[in-house]
C-alpha cells in the first residue's frame, strides 16, 4: 500500500523503548504479528524521565 492510499485512515501507533538486546527479539515478533508493519529502530543517545516501571510479580 503506498502513501497516497494511507491518508485520512486511522492508524495504531505503539511506541516503545527497549534494550538493544531486546530489539531484535521485539522487532522479530512484530513482523511476525504484522509482516506489513512499519517499524522505526533508532539508537537514543540521551532519555530524561521517570519511565521505568517495575514489573508486577
Amino acid at each position: 500500500m503506498d502513501l497516497a492510499h494511507t491518508i485520512g485512515r486511522e492508524r495504531n501507533v505503539v511506541y516503545s523503548v527497549v534494550s538493544g538486546e531486546d530489539s531484535k527479539r521485539v522487532i522479530a515478533a512484530v513482523k511476525k504479528t504484522d509482516p506489513g508493519a512499519f517499524v522505526n529502530a533508532i539508537r537514543t543517545e540521551q532519555l530524561y524521565g521517570r519511565f521505568y516501571q517495575r514489573p508486577e510479580e
